[in-house]
C-alpha cells in the first residue's frame, strides 16, 4: 500500500509543478513555441534533386541492355522502379539477378 501513496504523492507533486512552471511561463508572457532563435530569410533557392524517374537509365536501354548495381540495398528500389516503367510503357519488361559481386538489371523487352 506505501508504494501507491508514494506513487499518487509523486504524481501529484510532478503534476503540480508542471502546472506551476506553466503559469509562470504564461504570467511572464515567454512564448516558448515560437521563434526560439529563428531567423527568417528571403530568396535562399531550393537545393535540386534527382527526379526519382530518371534516376535509373531505362528510356535509353535497348532489348538486351544492361546495368549493374553493386550496393544490395538498392535492388529493392530498382525492380520497383523498373515495373513502374514497364507498367508506364507498355511493351518493355525487365529482370533482375545477381550477377558478380552486384546485381545486374536486364532490358527483356
Amino acid at each position: 500500500m506505501k508504494k501507491k501513496k508514494h506513487t499518487l504523492v509523486y504524481f501529484f507533486l510532478t503534476k503540480t509543478l508542471n502546472l506551476t512552471v506553466f503559469a509562470l511561463v504564461v504570467a511572464l508572457g515567454v512564448d516558448l513555441l515560437h521563434n526560439v532563435g529563428m531567423k527568417i530569410e528571403k530568396n535562399i533557392p531550393l537545393p535540386g534533386g534527382v527526379d526519382p524517374r530518371e534516376r535509373y537509365p531505362f528510356p535509353d536501354m535497348a532489348l538486351g541492355d544492361s546495368f549493374m548495381i553493386l550496393d544490395a540495398t538498392w535492388i529493392k528500389n530498382l525492380r520497383s522502379a523498373a515495373y513502374m516503367y514497364s507498367k508506364r510503357h507498355p511493351g518493355t519488361r525487365f529482370t533482375c539477378r545477381r550477377h558478380g559481386e552486384g546485381w545486374r538489371l536486364w532490358r527483356v523487352a
